[in-house]
């Protein structure tokens, strides 16, 4: 993957930050089309960290459906050990398109970031952040959404806990050209200052940056205190239709002030070109054309 944490007990990071911002790795991946694994944990004593999530991919022409027990489940891996143990790993990737997408009610998509169920002992290490979700749809998708997750890990050992930062949640009926970002951190509050989500990330030259290009989406849901921050010192350009921050939801910029994503004006569906209207004319005149020589045929 991409290497994971850098130091001991440090919690790893995807979409979302793991919690000791100054040894975790960058974030990184698309939110729009994710295809990496997450990353590792920091090591702990004499315990390697923990595997990150991994990758489902499924590109169908039919539907994908998840049952009432059903589960898609790229989640890090969660801490282990007796006396010492490594970080857990954070959330992978989930990327499913297809005509229709259906969750019943107790079906899951998930790409957690870990921490795990462990002694008090292991109270030193972080939680790692959450992964990325893209789900595409050309006819239907999900009417509820409550069991997309893609939270950060939590230590809740501690006292006061420690957050990492949630990974993203994409929807997109492919109808439209833009699609709708979650950011939502299962109310975890007591984030490491900067560990937050970020949008997406492109490699170049050894390192994951914010796209060059403007991130645009049909509205940006900050919702139990999932927080985005928005890259303004690396030129990162972002616009939505709508902006929703809700339930202790953020949204911000590197530097910690409150951030109003722009509106976007654009299109919402793809527009016809310019030789799709000459084309579309044409067929018209034609068969305008052949309705006319019918009418001419037959007449006595």
């Amino acid at each position: 993957n991409t290497g994971g944490a850098y130091s001991s007990y440090s919690g790893a990071s995807h979409g979302g930050l793991g919690y000791d911002v100054a040894q975790t790795n960058d974030t990184y991946d698309s939110v729009t089309n994710p295809i990496c694994p997450g990353a590792g944990g920091g090591e702990g004593g004499s315990y390697l960290g923990m595997n990150g999530g991994g990758v489902v991919i499924i590109n169908s022409t039919n539907t994908i459906s998840i049952g009432s027990s059903g589960v898609i489940n790229a989640d890090g891996d969660p801490m282990v050990g007796s006396n010492s143990a490594g970080s857990a790993g954070a959330g992978g990737t989930v990327n499913l398109t297809a005509d229709t997408i259906t969750i019943t009610s107790g079906g899951l998509i998930t790409a957690n970031g870990e921490h795990g169920t462990i002694p008090s002992t292991h109270w030193n290490s972080d939680p790692s952040g959450g992964g990325r979700i893209a789900l595409k749809y050309s006819t239907s998708g999900p009417t509820d959404n409550t069991g997309i997750t893609a939270y950060g890990g939590l230590n809740d050992y501690v006292s006061p806990n420690r957050c990492a930062a949630a990974g993203t949640v994409f929807l997109q009926d492919t109808g439209y050209i833009v699609g709708s970002l979650i950011i939502d951190n299962n109310n975890c509050s007591n984030y490491a200052t900067g560990g937050y989500t970020h949008l997406g990330r492109e490699y170049s030259e050894g390192s994951w940056v914010p796209l060059s290009t403007t991130q645009i989406f049909y509205d940006v849901l900050a919702d139990n205190y999932g927080i985005l921050e928005v890259d303004l010192t690396n030129n990162e350009d972002v616009e939505a239709y709508s902006v929703t921050e809700q339930n202790n939801g953020d949204i911000i910029d590197d530097q910690g002030q409150q951030y109003s994503i722009p509106a976007y004006t654009g299109p919402l569906v793809p527009e016809f070109s310019t030789w799709m209207l000459i084309l579309v004319s044409l067929i018209g005149v034609g068969w305008i054309f052949r309705e006319q020589l019918n009418i001419v045929k037959a007449k006595p």
